[in-house]
């Protein structure tokens, strides 16, 4: 089993699949990092060499915001939109939905958690 970015990825799956269990990496992206580092998709985590691990590391540090960092990232943004006191920041701070949804007969696991949220305060 190989760590990457404090993530362990499974040594019987393909690296391009094993990628998606780093958040902020879909499918898409976990290809184009295949390819641009010249692995195969069909290249299973468990025959990658020492160097293409330094490699993928490397790369996915440089190139992508993962992790933590994309988590910080995603924060930040949601608590500048409730400081602003925009619409969307409002519903967000509610733990509402903000896109537009309906929240009559959806929503329900939302407003549950919040009413558990509310509760434990």
């Amino acid at each position: 089993m190989i760590v990457l970015l404090n993530v362990p990825l499974k040594d019987s799956q393909r690296v391009s699949v094993a990628l998606t269990q780093i958040f902020g990496i879909n499918k898409s992206t976990a290809k184009e990092i295949c390819s641009q580092l010249g692995f195969s998709d069909l290249i299973k985590v468990s025959d990658l060499t020492q160097n293409h691990q330094e490699k993928l590391s490397q790369a996915l540090r440089q190139l992508y915001v993962v992790e933590n960092e994309k988590l910080s990232l995603i924060r930040k943004q949601a608590q500048r939109l409730v400081s602003i006191s925009s619409w969307r920041g409002i519903r967000l701070s509610q733990g509402l939905p903000c896109r537009g949804q309906r929240t009559h007969g959806n929503a329900r696991t939302a407003r549950k958690l919040n009413a558990h949220r509310v509760k434990r305060k």
